[in-house]
């Protein structure tokens, strides 16, 4: 949450020097030893969103660093920060003191010391001008791209650095004359989370005077999927920026050719263009609405581990509905658990503030000064908090984790009051009469509220009972084989050679049994599952092999209904944990 450092920096032949993890000082102009303070915090320790407009997006830590002695005109650093800039994207440095500017040099998979875990990272080099001031305090943004181009009556080819692949082609006379075109891409493939619906980003174009085209305007986006037919495609259009609701949206063009991994169609005038499914008109305008908007489909999930001083340790993330099973896996294999009910789904707009709190027999350390901790979303990075666990009175920890938003609550109510009408001169008496009018004007106020988003159950003592525990498709699966091999095991023991047999197989099954018993941990069946993902097809037929032996040793006892349980089971027709008892607790 906050790291720091003071240190001599002196004449070095090194080419950088790091000060701390993902901050490196290069050493080319330095000729002098002097001092320096450099640290680095999370956004919500800090007064960082004081400083922000609407359309600012956080990208990074707050960076603050200090210098003494006899100090170089400038220095510069080399960050690395953890996630990645999108193409519709742009980096910018947000300096709250001092003379910071800086460049994005590229990115980079790192493995932070300590750590076994490798991470995508953007690399950004920052000039930090020390003549006037010997210090610097600043963070980095990540805020949509704006492009502008210039047109004429002449014909004109667009290739934006928002999307690559996409163009616009306008013909000679579509304008009659020079202006500006604006134009932003925004990210729509998060939302196609169940099945594609969207095929390609929102692309916004619009003339500065909003001045209309004469002639059609050829447009070629890059699609999602390649897997769909041109038939099957409609482009819906809306006159607004930021659509506010379904409704907002139109059909714009029906037809569309479809090349390779592109779609090309024909407007006549600027707008939203995106390309849908034709048979999800509805779904595609709701989700289209929400993504303009720059809200993402997320789950939140939480987790905890207990340290070598028997010390707990909570995570809470919120992470991206396509990215949530990889970032489970990820805690998991770091050795932490997640709860019985591993995430729950919500939307989330990208830089939203949430509050964490908690409910129970335990405290989040941190909590217990400031009422609440904050958790600030950003899709493109990784949004999580850590704290530490304290139980009273050293009992296991069982009670909720609060995930909310703060809200704008409009309450109305009315009040009456009664206003005069001013006295009319005498030589119009007669034809005005004095009149006392009663107002019932509507009073509307705004008053600050909390929406709640999830509860998270929390309990130290999980049950890791096939039957409670929520299991991805892959350790279903995986279950599935050991189970059956166990079962079979059984069966060839009522037979006369089952010695022979079952000397065959090099296990223990009341190990193998053991194993997923175990109440202490269940990092081993992810760990295992990956390691059986490349196998699935080979223990499957292993399973039908066994089949052909029972039967050809006359043993009537072997069924395959266990085998058409577990299609049920992934076929959802019924209940989660209903299935897995009639799966696997036969007698």
């Amino acid at each position: 949450n906050h790291a720091f450092r003071v240190c001599y920096i002196s004449d070095s032949t090194e080419e950088h020097l790091t000060l701390l993890t993902g901050i490196n000082l290069y050493m080319n102009n330095i000729t002098n030893g002097f001092f320096m303070y450099c640290s680095k915090s999370i956004p919500e320790y800090t007064d960082v969103e004081m400083h922000l407009v609407l359309e600012d997006r956080i990208f990074s830590d707050v960076y603050d660093i200090k210098a003494w002695g006899v100090t170089p005109k400038y220095i510069r650093v080399n960050i690395a920060v953890l996630g990645v800039v999108k193409q519709n994207q742009e980096v910018l440095i947000r300096p709250f003191e001092g003379s910071v500017e800086g460049d994005t040099t590229g990115r980079e998979v790192l493995t932070p010391e300590g750590d076994d875990h490798a991470e995508e990272y953007t690399t950004i080099d920052v000039k930090i001008d020390l003549t006037r001031m010997k210090s610097a305090k600043f963070v980095v943004l990540a805020k949509m791209r704006q492009e502008e181009f210039g047109v004429s009556e002449e014909s004109l080819r667009i290739i934006p650095q928002s999307e690559s692949g996409a163009e616009i082609n306008i013909s000679e006379g579509t304008f009659d004359s020079p202006g500006k075109l604006l134009l932003n891409i925004a990210q729509t493939n998060d939302w196609n989370t169940d099945e594609m619906i969207i095929f390609s980003n929102a692309l916004n174009i619009k003339m500065q005077n909003n001045v209309k085209p004469k002639k059609p305007v050829i447009i070629k986006l890059p699609l999602h999927s390649s897997e769909i037919q041109p038939d099957d495609l409609i482009v819906i259009s809306s006159e607004k920026d930021v659509p506010e609701t379904e409704d907002d949206w139109e059909i714009c063009s029906r037809n569309v050719n479809i090349q390779g991994n592109t779609v090309t169609f024909a407007v006549d005038h600027f707008t939203s263009f995106v390309p849908v499914l034709k048979t999800k008109i509805r779904q595609s305008t709701h989700a289209l609405t929400k993504a303009i908007a720059q809200y993402r489909p997320t789950e939140i999930f939480a987790g905890i581990k207990t340290e070598r001083d028997n010390k707990l340790t909570l995570v809470v993330e919120v992470s991206l509905k396509n990215l949530g099973k990889q970032r489970r896996k990820f805690w998991k294999k770091k050795g932490f658990r997640l709860q019985a009910s591993e995430y729950s789904e919500c939307t989330v707009k990208e830089g939203e503030t949430l509050k964490i709190s908690a409910e129970g027999n335990f405290e989040i350390y941190s909590i217990r000064e400031s009422r609440g901790e904050q958790l600030i979303f950003y899709p493109d990075n990784k949004s999580f908090r850590t704290f530490n666990i304290v139980s009273e009175g050293q009992e296991s920890p069982i009670g909720y984790i609060l995930v909310s938003r703060s809200t704008k609550k409009i309450v109305e109510y009315s009040v009456a009051e009664t206003s005069k009408i001013k006295r009319i001169p005498v030589c119009f008496n007669a034809f005005f009469k004095n009149v006392v009018e009663v107002e019932i004007p509507r009073k509307v106020t705004i008053e600050n509220a909390t929406e709640e988003l999830v509860s998270l159950p929390i309990d130290e003592q999980l049950l890791y009972d096939i039957q409670d525990i929520h299991l991805d498709e892959d350790a279903i699966q995986e279950i599935c084989v050991v189970k059956d091999v166990i079962k079979y095991v059984e069966e060839l023991k009522y037979e006369g050679d089952a010695k022979d047999n079952t000397a065959d197989f090099d296990f223990d099954k009341e190990k193998l049994q053991g194993e997923f018993d175990d109440k202490d941990t269940t990092d081993d069946i992810v760990v295992d599952t990956e390691d059986l993902e490349g196998d699935k097809e080979d223990s499957t037929e292993d399973v039908v092999i066994d089949e052909k032996v029972l039967q050809d040793e006359g043993d009537d006892k072997y069924s395959t209904q266990d085998d058409d349980d577990m299609d049920k089971f992934q076929n959802n027709d019924v209940d989660t944990n209903t299935q897995l008892r009639n799966a696997y607790e036969k007698p």
